[in-house]
């Protein structure tokens, strides 16, 4: 995600009004000028301000906030998915490919798998939790809104 400055703004440490006269201890504030952009970002809504969440330390830290009405968030509308796997009867696991395209994506390929050893063969998606993942179109991952964040094992996802 992108976000772009519409007026001169801040970046604050805090959600709160930074000439609010009772500050708290450590209140910091990074300036960001009008048209100024940073990408690959994450976002969440915490009232009349944006969480900006960067996925390496900015400034020292990872989260910042910045007042809504001051910027854009610019998310790409729709990334494509696509993963195709020629599909056998084998005891090795099979390996397909797994597409990406459109917004910060480009065009990206992956060497993917789904389904476990033995279990990758034509109609084996029926088995549930052995399977791969049944045959299909393009998925389309319509992204705007998806402004949550939620804890994983390896980390932030959004």
């Amino acid at each position: 995600m992108k976000l772009t400055a519409r007026v001169s703004t801040l970046l604050k440490s805090h959600p709160i009004d930074s000439l609010s006269a009772s500050l708290p201890p450590g209140f910091e504030k990074v300036p960001l000028a009008a048209g100024e952009s940073i990408d690959n970002v994450a976002a969440r809504d915490v009232g009349s301000h944006w969480e900006i969440i960067f996925t390496s330390l900015f400034r020292g830290r990872s989260r910042w906030y910045v007042f809504k009405d001051h910027v854009t968030l610019d998310v790409s509308p729709v990334v494509t998915a696509r993963f195709t796997m020629k599909l056998a009867r084998s005891h090795r696991l099979l390996e397909g490919e797994f597409r990406l395209s459109g917004g910060e994506f480009g065009k990206s390929i992956y060497t993917a798998t789904s389904g476990a050893p033995g279990w990758q063969y034509p109609g084996a998606w029926k088995e549930r939790g052995r399977g791969p993942i049944p045959p299909a179109t393009d998925w389309k991952i319509d992204l705007p809104g998806y402004h949550l964040d939620t804890k994983g094992i390896e980390g932030w996802f959004f």
